[in-house]
């Protein structure tokens, strides 16, 4: 396998290049990731992973190789990794049990946090109510 690739992933027009994670909740219904535009904090969608294998949230200022390598100030937070080290990693742990599984390792990166999500399928996308505070229940 060759060195990790990340590519720009775009799960709704209204989602900026640039985003906050304002809140991570891991409920019955998946793993909701409430995102917010970088510029104005405001709650803008929620994505909701319902078949996540694992997940992980490291503060930026702990991933400095990861920052460096992909020079993240001039990319997109949100990204699908390729060649994931980390999947790699998910899958040998599991002994096999999760070779017969498509996962895509999705990586929300930002100022702040550094989430990374493996799961068997996209998240669901729910854009609806701007009004402050109407993504965060």
């Amino acid at each position: 396998m060759g060195s990790e690739v990340l590519n720009i992933w775009r799960p709704h027009e209204i989602i900026p290049n640039r985003v906050e994670i304002m809140a991570i909740r891991d409920e019955n219904e998946g793993l909701t990731v409430v995102l917010a535009s970088e510029h104005s904090r405001r709650p803008i969608a929620k994505l909701v992973f319902s078949s996540v294998v694992a997940y992980r949230n490291i503060n930026e200022s702990y991933r400095v190789r990861t920052w460096r390598t992909h020079d993240m100030t001039n990319v997109s937070s949100l990204s699908i990794v390729e060649h994931s080290s980390w999947l790699r990693w998910l899958r040998d742990e599991s002994a096999g049990v999760l070779e017969e599984f498509d996962l895509t390792h999705y990586a929300i990166y930002t100022s702040d946090d550094c989430l990374d999500v493996a799961a068997k399928e996209p998240p669901k996308v729910i854009v609806n109510d701007l009004r402050e505070n109407a993504l965060m229940g």
